[in-house]
């Protein structure tokens, strides 16, 4: 159909092999949506779109959005500032402000920098009005902002706290709206080089439907489930009207979820072991799509981690990175032509609570994966809830990609073992 994404992006024109001097760079970040969500649903504009881009088939996450946050933003594995878990604004737990941003490092090369949408990575103890957390962090502009999840503050989709630039008010538009028309306002009104994220709230609970003019005549039972598809379909709306405001031919857009499926509302006969909250391929494993000058089409199955997104960003613009950010962030700009492979040795994810240790009692929650580039996964997983048994499972994604079979291989899980450690480091405190 001509409405899809796919046309609006050819209208476009062709993208240049030559990487122009200062590309702007996008971030379209969806909360909660694993790969099945993309496979099954009728997603018109990301389907069709992602036909002309590049496609991450082994890309990762966190299994929970604060962790997966601070990676995108910071660079760093999120251990690093003992965020293992949703961050309660109420609390001090969080990235101090020390700490270099992407948006911060791109400001220094001349970027304007504009953030829509979720934040989630700083409590109110930290010496900042929580307001203005992602403009103290390196962002000209913060709007259609939200702290954390509407829901944590009584509100709904339809009825929430929106920040403006350090303004507090109630909002009744939708949030998608809301977020991808700020994003859209702004892109169009700034000059030069920019970076933008547009972090969606939805389709994060409460799971409510989307409004009819974003659904594409598309109907959704009134269950918990409809409402979260019909969510991620307006997504996939506000995307292809976003489009329209992007010139491929100077722009790298990345989308990709913060983590998997809201483990409330799985996919029917859903495939995986686990979703969000786990780190089960359903919780961990999400797509990432890449468009922009001199992406070549076409499927890349190397192993890439949310992490890694600052790190490519800075190679992408010719940018100086960070010493902070170099410990974790992998670059695989290089990959986005396909002429080289991912230099990932290996995938790190967690879930560990409570946020901020360490804590006298230890790690209440303890979830956590390894990946190897040979398919090779070993992960721990607390099936029965916090404070309870803590059980490893081996598995082989590539011949086993939803994790149906756990091998017995102690030789292979004692050098999964030792990866773990490596992740963790020296100054892990539990």
């Amino acid at each position: 159909m001509l409405t899809t994404l796919a046309f609006v992006l050819l209208a476009a024109g062709p993208a240049p092999q030559a990487t122009p001097a200062a590309p702007n760079v996008l971030f379209i970040v969806i909360d909660d949506a694993s790969w099945e969500e993309f496979t099954g649903l009728q997603l018109p504009a990301i389907q069709g779109a992602a036909k002309l881009g590049r496609v991450y088939d082994h890309f990762y996450t966190s299994p929970v959005c604060s962790p997966s946050r601070a990676q995108l933003h910071f660079g760093r594995y999120p251990h690093d500032h003992l965020i293992g878990t949703a961050l309660p604004i109420q609390n001090g737990e969080g990235v101090p402000l020390s700490d270099v941003s992407l948006a911060e490092a791109l400001k220094v090369e001349g970027y304007s920098t504009g953030m829509f949408g979720k934040w989630h990575v700083n409590g109110s103890a930290l010496p900042m009005y929580a307001g203005e957390a992602a403009r103290l962090h390196g962002y000209d502009t913060w709007r259609a902002g939200s702290i954390n999840n509407v829901m944590n503050t009584g509100g709904s989709h339809y009825n929430w706290e929106r920040w403006d630039d350090g303004q507090l008010y109630v909002e009744g538009i939708y949030t998608t709206h809301a977020i991808g028309d700020e994003l859209v306002g702004w892109w169009n009104q700034t000059a030069g080089p920019k970076f933008g994220v547009c972090a969606f709230l939805a389709p994060h609970e409460p799971f409510e439907s989307a409004p009819p003019d974003l659904l594409g005549g598309q109907t959704f039972a009134p269950t918990a489930r409809g409402c979260y598809e019909s969510a991620l379909v307006g997504i996939d709306s506000k995307v292809l009207q976003i489009a329209a405001s992007i010139n491929l031919a100077n722009t790298y857009v990345f989308l990709f979820p913060d983590n998997g499926t809201p483990h409330q509302v799985p996919p029917p006969g859903g495939l995986e072991q686990g979703y969000k909250l786990t780190p089960f391929e359903g919780g961990i494993h999400v797509p990432l799509i890449v468009w922009g000058p001199g992406v070549v089409p076409g499927v890349d199955s190397g192993l890439v981690q949310i992490v890694d997104l600052p790190a490519t960003v800075l190679e992408l613009v010719g940018a100086k990175m960070p010493a902070e950010m170099a410990k974790d962030s992998i670059s695989f700009a290089k990959t986005l032509d396909g002429s080289d492979t991912s230099k990932r040795p290996w995938i790190w994810s967690q879930r560990f609570g409570p946020n901020g240790g360490p804590w006298v009692g230890g790690l209440k929650v303890d979830e956590w994966a390894v990946v190897r580039p040979d398919g090779w996964k070993l992960l721990q997983s607390q099936p029965l809830g916090p404070s309870t048994p803590k059980l490893k499972f081996l598995y082989n994604i590539f011949n086993d990609p939803h994790e149906t079979t756990i091998i017995l291989d102690p030789v292979i899980k004692s050098e999964l073992l030792l990866l773990k450690k490596e992740a963790l480091g020296p100054d892990w405190p539990y």
